[in-house]
């Protein structure tokens, strides 16, 4: 009988066609879902169930088989996989997920020293991975550490959680929400409607967490993503990446062209030394003569030729070519002076109208302030603090000056030269006002109608059904966290 590398499995347990839960990997604290580790056939999965109090909840039911449906209709190596909707004995309905055994973006940074070459690598895994998202018509919403994992060997990124996904696949709005600091401000909004410009501004956030150390183009393109008005990022998650490129090639180019311009400026230098006179006065003897012998004697001897006296100014024997050479000298003096008032006027005009600008944006800033410190004056609900906490106010200033620029006549690169002072003049005014929005944050706190800041309930409730409203409420970790309450 011919050998074989093969083995009797008869003896091998089959396959347990259960799903066994190996451990809890994590429960929301203040969220409806909690992660297990689960065993199916031979294999380890993540299974994303409902928390006892919610798995009776339609609606809970429903957001969780929306999940599977988005993720369903992508796939890409740095998307988490999932494999269905399936009933686990115990746990009810649970979303069916690749095993993710990485840790998280915040946990591997922790760990690991910021190398920039695996940070650019992470960077552009989670850049192509929210592109084809969009591309896909999926705008993910929730873009930050925890739902990134990180798998050290590469290192391999995936994202997770599509719990705040939306997709025009959808006629029901997004539900508003997100996560203070990395969600966009926009996002907070009662209205919100999803963009892939949010996610723009939750890579930037991510960004300037992974930040390489003293690097500037990175800083550039941060700036950028994070820019108030969502019509100024970058369109493409794509376009990050290339942006960084872009950066590092225009400085790069700089350097070489100041190079060149050094070594040219040293040769030249080097020539005049070279080429340098030994003493001051040559004598005139040295000096190669001009005319021949011959030709000097015969004009020495020549009674008509005049001996012209070199310190004597030369005169012109024609009038008219007098008055030309006059008329044509003012005519030069005339044309300069007039090109130098128009440079100096051109240029009291820009400061005039980037002082204008200027104050125009900090008058925008001031009254949005006014009215950010009036609304936590009288604030009683959560969803107020964490507009606040998101910059709503300074967002609304600038799309304040985007109207007004819109309004003026300028050209297309003057308006975006002039978009960009008037944004540095909102952030300056609120650096300058930072401690008065701390102060109106802490009054609020000990505000009569409310025991805590950063334990006030949103008020928003949306009836579906019966005696149910699902309700929305953000905790103090700026966690939405989603619940049925029933009015009897």
């Amino acid at each position: 009988m011919e050998d074989t590398s093969g083995f009797d499995i008869k003896d091998l347990e089959t396959y347990d066609k259960n799903y066994h839960v190996v451990r809890v990997v994590h429960e929301s604290r203040s969220g409806f879902c909690r992660i297990l580790e689960v065993r199916y056939s031979g294999r380890i999965f993540i299974a994303k169930t409902l928390k006892p109090e919610y798995r009776g909840s339609q609606p809970h039911k429903q957001l969780l088989t929306k999940e599977y449906e988005i993720l369903s209709s992508l796939y890409h190596p740095s998307i988490i996989q999932t494999f269905g909707i399936v009933e686990i004995e115990g746990e009810g309905p649970a979303l069916l997920l690749e095993y993710a055994y990485g840790v998280t973006l915040e946990d591997y940074l922790t760990e690991k020293k910021r190398d920039a070459v695996k940070t650019r690598l992470i960077l552009e895994q989670i850049c192509t991975a929210v592109d084809y998202c969009h591309k896909m018509g999926v705008i993910h919403r929730d873009l930050k550490p925890s739902n990134i994992i990180v798998y050290p060997q590469g290192p391999v990124v995936k994202i997770i959680d599509f719990n705040l996904s939306h997709s025009p696949a959808y006629t029901a709005p997004p539900l508003p929400g997100g996560t203070i600091g990395f969600s966009a401000p926009e996002e907070f909004a009662s209205n919100a409607a999803a963009a892939p410009s949010s996610d723009i501004w939750s890579i930037g956030k991510l960004m300037e967490m992974i930040l390489p150390k003293g690097n500037r183009a990175w800083l550039r393109v941060v700036e950028k993503c994070l820019d108030p008005l969502p019509e100024n990022r970058p369109s493409s998650a794509s376009l990050i990446p290339i942006m960084l490129d872009e950066k590092r090639g225009v400085s790069m180019r700089i350097f070489s062209i100041l190079s060149i311009l050094a070594i040219l400026i040293v040769a030249a230098a080097i020539l005049i030394f070279l080429n340098k006179p030994e003493s001051g006065n040559r004598a005139i003897a040295d000096l190669p003569p001009i005319i021949d012998n011959d030709t000097a004697i015969s004009l020495r001897n020549d009674t008509s030729f005049e001996q012209v006296d070199p310190l004597k100014p030369l005169t012109v024997s024609n009038p008219d070519m007098e008055f030309i050479a006059e008329a044509d000298d003012k005519v030069k003096v005339e044309d300069k002076g007039n090109a130098k008032a128009a440079v100096v006027a051109e240029i009291i005009n820009q400061k005039d109208t980037v002082a204008i600008v200027k104050s125009k944006a900090t008058e925008m800033a001031a009254r949005r302030f006014k009215e950010q410190l009036a609304i936590l004056d009288t604030a009683t609900h959560q969803h107020t603090f964490a507009l606040a906490k998101a910059g709503h106010w300074r967002w609304k200033a600038n799309q304040d000056m985007e109207v007004w620029l819109k309004q003026q006549s300028l050209s297309v690169k003057e308006r975006s030269r002039l978009r960009t002072i008037s944004g540095l003049a909102i952030k300056d005014f609120e650096e300058n006002h930072n401690s008065e929005l701390k102060k109106a944050f802490h009054d609020a706190a000990y505000n009569r109608n409310v025991s805590s800041a950063l334990e006030v309930v949103t008020q928003e409730e949306n009836y579906i059904g019966g005696v149910n409203y699902i309700v929305k409420e953000l905790d103090e970790d700026g966690e939405w966290r989603t619940y049925i309450k029933r009015k009897d």
